[in-house]
This record gives structure tokens, sequence and C-alpha cells, in this order.
């Protein structure tokens, strides 16, 4: 089929795709085109489930060996806990409270008769009875739930997070078409040094991957070995963007080494420069024991000069500004280059129709409608085509575009277990394509001919005129997020406990039996392999058959109906909005699944649901404590709407927090490495701090996004993590089996959760109405997490939409960075409520002019610069505290997020100047 030059230039989704043979149909009639396809699908799921388990059993044969015999200390803690605010945010009573919570604190300042403030009251006492008494229950069924030694919980761990019955959304990478400038917004990118000036202060610059010059603007591959391109000194260092390393990878080995996006002050100031810099009079060049000193990072007992005035302030306490300014600048600079290049076609193109004009020729704008995710490109015709949806393309920061082509460089998908559905896909007849995912990356002893390896498959083709075709082929996939929607619950105890035991049993048993050897012939392994996986793979259709055939039907059922569109078409079906419609609330929109008498399906169908009706995700502003602030997935998914093209997945993205923006040098505590949040609640409302949890209480914090990101880590191999030891260029195979391990206790906590909820009555009862009340946008509480104590974590925080570049504290030494960001987070511990203040007097905006004499204040930028205010435009100035901006997610996938409140900047910036401008960021202290 025809491939235009712009997915040559730009790329499509992932990668690219292998394929093997051409498409063969399979000869149906139209009445039995649901039946052969629901046949097709459970063929092509029980190949992939026979697959995923030969990988289990090579796993669990890897970790018997001698070397991985240690037990790590997480896999003894049996305590889950850290659900108490999920509960309060989907239980009814509770929701009730929070409510007339909101209302009481609107209505303060005017008069409420008597009677209104005992109907408060008696709301407060019911909600707080009925909610303890809740969390109890639970955590009763918790501790019925059986202990298993260390072999079994580590098989059915596995087993659990294999997810056979779960269904999830995919959001692949998309590289931005090279001539639609809607998706070209960029972020900050990863700084490098350029030169120092004559008073010695480093000047940056955006960092140039060393093989296709693009600016790097996520994680980066570092090249550590001297025979490969170029010295690996670190003038000389060969850096790596990911899309060059995806498309190198089995070429270059494992010496490139991931590097999260990160500061780069430790790493430029070395101790020459650092006292070249610092003219300070008071400031001695020498130590105590005579030695010459390093001045950075900057000791706060030594006396260096400061000031408001930023001229008259040592200039190691400037960098964190030099850094902020690299930053803001380069998204300047490209912002100014693409308005050029506009400019410059959109001329270009108003002088041909101006000659074809005097030719005497008519000129049609094109009428014919995308049909895939791609664009064919004929002539000069895409400008044309392309402003239909995008009106003119000027910048984006003064149009709003925004909701009639979101997501426009992320690519959704609908998984059911390891079956995976899509269409807008390059090749796929205009239809709807259906493969299997890869394997997910575990730690198998060697290669299994049949069972290890992500080569070419069979797939299946529903075309848009509902005929079936087959074909051998490969996807490569480049994720950056998964979305949780249904949570099957296999091995969690809720169906069958006994035939599920049975089956972890006999898993154990066939990872002992089977003796192949590496030296084995492949066909020898592949032999032994398959004996050992067949009797497993019966009793799984014992325990699978009926709800996966529930789940086939139901999808094919959508798949085959008229009504449900299966051509990709730019406005009206999307692949997001194609995913929204092959999921029916009505069999999988109650967060927990009913048990019915006389339901025709099997009871009950799964553990736990985050499926939510269309039109959930409207802006939902935050007021009050007991409000449900957006989670991390909605956070990053709303990036995307806002036109933020972001190259990193949600994972890379969440951990710049710690190594670019805070400049910490990595994560500060434990959990964090695979799950990156601070999971220290705000407000009071949990006394547990962030270091002094465990896995549980960790994931908890934010349900769905561990959920969410489980999947995404299973779906990433080694090379894409950092080493955790210096002078490593991977992790060592026992650290990637505490990786691997910790990502699976992290499943089974929140599973262990979810079971003692869905076996807990008082929590059934206090969740049915979430599905049942006739608010969709209420439907969106399930995906919530905790307010977070984690200072300036939130990209909606009171609804500015704010890029903060980096922390005040990055010049300090890291215990000096440590302190500065407890204080802060304690602040934030100790609020009374959403912009109450602490005991202290602190407010919540906690503007840091406790921490003025550190440095320049926060150093931050508000990302729309001027008065760009969501789908309102408007040149004039706006008033923070009363814009509402407005933004529609037609076409929203369920974990899109809400719209976000966003407001004007003022002076579009915060350098710490104290001026009042920085439209309240807290960036200057002016609040």
């Amino acid at each position: 089929m025809f491939k235009s030059s712009l997915l040559t230039k730009a790329g499509w989704s992932s990668g690219h795709t292998e394929t093997s043979s051409p498409w063969f149909q399979i000869l149906t009639t139209p009445e039995s085109t649901a039946d052969v396809l629901v046949q097709e699908m459970s063929t092509l799921y029980w190949g992939a489930v026979q697959k995923e388990i030969g990988n289990i059993i090579l796993t669990l044969k890897t970790w018997d060996g001698n070397e991985y015999a240690e037990t790590f200390p997480e896999e003894e803690d049996n305590s889950v806990h850290g659900f108490d605010t999920f509960l309060d945010q989907v239980s009814e009573s509770t929701r009730r409270f929070a409510f007339l919570y909101g209302n009481r604190q609107d209505l303060a300042s005017k008069y409420r008769s008597y009677a209104d403030v005992l109907e408060d009251r008696a709301w407060a006492l019911s909600a707080s009875k009925s909610n303890s008494g809740l969390k109890t229950a639970v955590r009763l069924k918790l501790q019925e739930q059986n202990r298993e030694d260390t072999k079994l919980r580590r098989a059915r761990l596995l087993l659990q997070s294999a997810g056979f019955l779960d269904i999830d959304k995919l959001a692949s990478y998309r590289a931005p078409l090279v001539t639609h400038g809607l998706w070209r917004n960029p972020r900050p990118a990863q700084l490098t040094l350029a030169r120092f000036d004559r008073n010695w202060m480093p000047q940056f610059s955006a960092l140039q991957c060393s093989s296709c010059d693009k600016v790097i603007r996520g994680i980066n591959f570092w090249c550590s070995e001297a025979g490969c391109k170029q010295s690996i000194d670190s003038a000389t260092r060969y850096h790596i963007c990911e899309d060059c390393f995806r498309a190198k990878n089995q070429k270059c080995g494992p010496h490139l080494t991931k590097y999260y996006k990160h500061c780069i002050l430790e790493e430029t100031i070395t101790p020459e420069i650092s006292r070249k810099i610092c003219h300070c009079s008071g400031v001695s060049r020498i130590d105590a024991n005579g030695k010459t000193r390093s001045l950075f990072p900057v000791d706060t007992g030594l006396l260096h000069y400061n000031s408001v005035n930023r001229t008259n302030r040592c200039g190691l306490l400037n960098l964190g500004g030099q850094i902020a300014e690299a930053k803001h600048k380069g998204i300047l600079t490209k912002l100014e280059k693409r308005e050029k290049s506009v400019e410059a076609n959109k001329k270009k193109q108003q002088q041909k129709q101006q000659r074809k004009k005097t030719k005497g020729l008519k000129t049609q704008k094109s009428t014919k409608e995308f049909d895939t995710d791609y664009l064919e490109v004929k002539g000069d015709e895409p400008m044309n085509r392309l402003v239909d949806f995008a009106d003119e393309d000027i910048p984006y920061l003064y149009r709003a575009h925004l909701d009639k082509y979101p997501f426009g460089n992320v690519h959704v998908a609908l998984t059911i277990g390891p079956l995976i559905i899509e269409n807008g896909v390059p090749g796929s007849k205009q239809g709807v394509l259906i493969t299997n995912r890869d394997l997910p990356y575990l730690q198998q002893c060697f290669d299994v001919p049949g069972y290890t390896g992500n080569g070419n498959t069979k797939s299946l083709c529903l075309s848009s005129d509902r005929k079936l075709h087959t074909q051998e082929r490969h996807d490569s996939r480049r994720l950056k997020a998964c979305m949780k929607q249904v949570i099957g619950g296999a091995f969690s105890g809720l169906f069958d406990p006994d035939l599920e035991q049975s089956i972890v049993s006999l898993l154990v048993e066939s990872v002992e039996q089977y003796s192949a050897d590496p030296q084995d012939s492949p066909s020898f392994k592949e032999k032994m392999l398959t004996e050992a996986v067949t009797p497993i793979i019966e009793k799984l259709h014992m325990l699978l058959d009926s709800r996966i055939d529930v789940f086939l039907r139901r999808i094919v059922g959508r798949l085959c109906d008229p009504a449900v569109s299966l051509r990709w078409n730019k406005k009206t079906n999307s692949c997001q909005t194609f995913c929204d419609a092959l999921l029916a609330c009505n069999t999988f929109g109650s967060m927990l699944a009913p048990l019915q008498a006389g339901n025709k399906y099997p009871q009950p169908l799964y553990l736990m649901s985050f499926v939510t009706r269309p039109g959930s995700y409207v802006r939902e502003k935050v007021k009050t404590k007991f409000d449900v602030p957006n989670g991390l997935t909605e956070e990053y998914i709303l990036k995307f709407r806002y036109g933020r093209h972001d190259d990193a997945d949600i994972v890379d993205t969440l951990q710049e927090y710690w190594h670019d923006w805070g400049a910490f040098g990595g994560h500060l505590y434990k959990n964090q490495d695979l799950f990156p949040w601070d999971c220290t609640e705000a407000y009071g409302r949990y006394p547990t701090r962030c270091n002094d949890c465990n896995i549980a209480k960790h994931v908890w914090s934010f349900p769905f996004d561990a959920w969410s990101i489980i999947p995404l880590h299973l779906q990433k191999d080694i090379s894409l993590y950092p080493p955790a030891t210096e002078g490593e260029s991977r992790l060592t195979p026992q650290q990637w089996m505490r990786n691997r391990l910790s990502v699976l206790l992290a499943y089974g906590a929140l599973s262990a959760g979810a079971l003692a909820m869905a076996q807990t009555t008082e929590f059934r009862q206090a969740t049915n109405w979430l599905h049942i009340q006739e608010d969709p946008k209420k439907d969106r509480l399930k995906l919530g997490g905790i307010h977070r104590a984690q200072p300036f974590s939130h990209h909606f925080d009171k609804g500015r939409y704010e890029e903060y570049y980096i922390a005040d504290w990055a010049h300090l030494r890291l215990e000096d960075q440590i302190a500065a960001y407890e204080e802060l987070r304690d602040i934030r511990i100790h609020l009374s409520d959403v912009g109450g203040s602490s005991p202290s007097g602190n407010v919540d905006d906690y503007s840091g002019a406790d921490f003025g004499e550190m440095g320049m204040g926060w150093f931050g930028m508000d990302l729309m610069v001027d008065s760009y205010v969501g789908d309102n435009y408007d040149p004039a100035p706006v008033d923070t505290a009363d814009h509402d901006g407005t933004a529609d997610a037609d076409g929203a996938d369920a974990a899109s997020g809400g719209d976000a409140d966003v407001a004007s900047g003022g002076s579009g910036g915060c350098g710490g100047c104290g001026c009042g401008g920085c439209g309240g960021c807290g960036g200057c202290g002016c609040g």
C-alpha cells in the first residue's frame, strides 16, 4: 500500500512494522463473522498465554539458582495499608460530606441557620462513623488472607501480574508530523555546558543527539565503550536520544547506559571553577585541614554574599537562575522558529493560490477525510487539509484549538489480557488490527524457540467493511503510558481459590521438574518446556474460559455492531474514541462487579473497574482537602491536550522531578525508583511519611496510577533502566531480579487490598452509588490519588498550568537539599486545608520566604508566557482568582484527565524577582 513521504519522515506510532506475508481473507458470511472472530481471537489469546506461561517458568527456574537465592525484606512484609484516602474518595457518605464541607467553605462568610449547621454536623458524624466501620471491615478481611512461602508467592505474583483478564488502554509514542506544528510544542531540553563567560559563569545550551542532531528533551543514553564511537571521557561523550537508541539498540549492545534528564550543575561546577565563580570576601578558600576547599555544592555555613539584587549576589547562588533561563530560552527559541516556518509556508501557499487564480484555475479545498493515522501526501495538499481542524497554525500559546484534535501525538489501543485491539494503523485495511503484546520482560534463564523473543506472530484484521483477514506480523511499540481499565482478578483468590492454588502449586512443580540445560538443542528445550506448560494451560482453561468468553463476545459484539465505526476518522472516530466505544459501561462500569441472582455472567465477572462514561473529564477544581485531585496519569495525559509533546514515558517524566528539577541526583526514598512519587499526604490525612512506608502504602497512595504503571514496567527491558551502581552500564542480574520482584510485589499489594474491598459487604454498599449516579463527572473519583505533600508536584496546582525549571536548593549540598525539601513537605503536612494556614503561620502556597537566604527564590516560568487561558483566548490580562478555563474533552480516553483551570502568568515568568508579576506561581514570594 502507499505510504507517504510524511510517514517516512515522522514515523508512525512506536516504530516499524515487520511483515512476512500478505493478508489472507478468512471466508465468512455476515451472520457468522462474529462467531468466527471470537474463535480466532480465542486462538490468538491462548497462543499468547502459552508463551507467557513458558516465560514465567523460565523466570522461576532462573530465580531457583544459587546466585538468586536471596529473599528480599520486601517479600517478608505482608502488611497492606495506606488505602484510607481511596476509601474516602469513593464512599458515598464521605462524598456527601465533602460536598457539604465544600459548600460550607463557600458560605463561611454568609449567614447560615441553626438547622443548616445541625444538618452539616449530623452528616459529618454519620460519615465519620460509616467510614470508620468500613475501614475496619476491610482490614479484617485483609487479616483473613493466607500467607504463602516464597516460591508459591513468587509464582502467584507472576500469574497475577500477567493480567490474563485485565483490560488496559495503551498510549503509544507517535512522532509529531514534520509539517504539522500543532504537535510540536516542546518541553525543556536536557542542558549541556556551552561555555563560561568572562566571570566564569556557565552558559548552558540544549544537548543534541550525537547521531541525529535532534535536541534531547527526555532521557538520553551515553556510550560507555571506547571502541564504539568516540572517547568515553566527559568532554567527548557520545549522547544518543531515545529514538536513535531504539533504532540502534540491537546493534550497539549493552554498553549504552540510560540516564534520566538531570541537572548538570554538579558535573559542570568543578572545585576549581567554583572558586573562580565565588568572589565573596568572607568565604575562605582553605579548609580547617589546610587543603583547598571546593565551594560547590554550597555550604550554608559559609558566608556567601546574598542579596535581593541578583547582580550583587554570589555567582554560586545564581546558578539555578542560569539553568532556568537556559531552559526557558530553549522553549522560546523553538516556538519562534516554528512561527517563522509556519508564516513562510502560509505565504508560499497564498502565492501559489494567487498564481492559480491568475491563470483562471479554481482552487478547491480538499474535502477528503483522513482514513488512517498517517497523512497521504499529494503535492502541497497537507497545509490546506489541516486548516479545517487547526484553524490557522498560529502559535500554540495564543490559539485555542486544543479540543479540535486532542492527543495528536498519542496513539491509543485497547488490550484484553495479551490481545491488543486498535484502529488507525497503517496496513490494517482501514479497519481494526488485533495482535498479541510483546512478552513481559522478566528474567529467563535461557532462550527457548517458540517461547522467548518477539518475532512475527499471527494477527487478525477486521476491515472497514467487516471482512476478516489474517497475517504474520510484528508491530514494535514504544509505550508512553498505560491506563488500567479493568482488573480481572485472576489469581487474587476471588473466583475459585482452590483451583487457583492448584495451578500455582502445579507451576512450582513444573519449574522443579523442568530439566533442560542451556547446552541442549533448541528443539529439545522447546519440547521440554511444552510438556511443562501443557498441564498448566489445561487448568487455566478451567479457570479463565467462562470469563474470557464473556470479554471477547462483548468486544466482538461492539466490533460487529454497524453503529460502531471501525474506520479511523480524525473528528468522529479517533483511536481514543474507538477504544471508548468498545468498553460497554453496562458491563464494566461498576467499580466492583455486581453480585446478582440470575446474572448470565459468571460472578463476579472481574475484581475492580476504572472504566468511566464519556464526558467524565471536565474541569474539577480542588477547593478543599476532601476533594479528589487529579492523579499522576491524568496530569501526564493532560499535557497532550495542552499541546505538550512529551518524548519520555510517564515514569521517566516523573523521575525528572528528582533528577532534574530537584537536582538531587536521584530519588530520595525507597520505592521511588519504580514509582517516582512521595507518598506523604498533605493536610494531616495520614501519618506515615514516605521512606517509612512499605510498598503497599506507597502504591495505594495512587492506586489507579500504580496499577497503570506496572504493565508499563513489565514492557520495559533492562536497557531502559539506569544502572544502580556507579561504574556499571546496566543493572546487575541480582538488581534486575529485585527490580522485577518489586513490580510484582506492588501488583500483589494492590490485588490484596482490592480483594479485601470486594469481599467486604460494607464497601460494596458504600460504592454502589458510583456507577448509578447520573453525573458522569463523578466517575473519575476512583482515578484520583492523595493530596501530595510533595512540594511543587502538581501540574494543575490551584488551577494554574506552570513549568517549574529548577528548585531553589539546587546549588546546596545534598543533606541541605533534603532538609529544605522536607521542611516544605512538612509545611504541607500541617496545613489545615487547601489555601489554609499551618500552625506556624505558613500559607498554602509556601512562597519560599523562609528560604530566601539560599538563593533567588523558586526558579520557574509560567508555561503560557502570555495570556493563554484554555479555549478562551483573550490578549488582556486575566484575573487569576476568577478565571475558569474550559475545554471539552471530546473523544478523550478514559484517563485523559479533567480539563485544567489555567491562568495567565502576568509578566510571563518567575525568576524569584519579588515583583509580584508572576501570576501567583509562588516563584517570587509575592503570593
